[in-house]
């Protein structure tokens, strides 16, 4: 779905505000190819600028940096001005893993705690899957996927993806 543009921001110009289309259109990817898999996703879904808090099983997609150059480029390199962009993007997703109850009762058994780990397992793969779709350019991207630790009865995958954008 189309973010809405404040009205401050509509009368910029088509390619600056093709970012927000990007970020848009990576969520929508992301969604899209959940549903055709059948995996589910939590019930929110945003996008976002640099690091979100966290209070719910949410997917997020953050734009985390923006530079001229190749995916993985040395910055220190000198570059034209009008060379390739590329972004660094994080994917989290975040589902519930059970917790020690407040009193210290309630346990987590191990087999409850693997089970509920079958969900940030598959994100893991999935999303390997899904960024061969957003790979336009075909430039090469990196990507890495990292483990969400357990706090406050959260826990999942976050991916950083660096890809040379539109």
């Amino acid at each position: 779905m189309p973010t809405a543009i404040p009205p401050e921001f509509s009368g910029t110009d088509a390619r600056v505000r093709s970012v927000v289309t990007f970020m848009d259109e990576i969520l929508d990817a992301i969604v899209s190819f959940y549903e055709q898999e059948m995996i589910p996703l939590p019930a929110k879904k945003y996008w976002a600028i640099s690091a979100v808090a966290a209070d719910c099983e949410q997917l997020t997609v953050t734009l985390l940096q923006t530079y001229i150059g190749l995916p993985g480029q040395d910055g220190m390199i000198p570059t034209q001005c009008d060379g390739p962009r590329s972004a660094v993007i994080g994917i989290q997703i975040l589902r519930k893993v059970p917790v020690v109850g407040p009193t210290g009762h309630n346990v987590p058994q191990g087999n409850a705690i693997q089970t509920m780990s079958v969900g940030p397992a598959i994100d893991s793969w999935a999303l390997i899957d899904v960024f061969k779709e957003i790979d336009v350019y075909r430039s090469g991207v990196i990507l890495t996927i990292d483990t969400v630790q357990p706090e406050g009865g959260l826990h999942g995958v976050i991916a950083t993806l660096a890809i040379q954008v539109p």
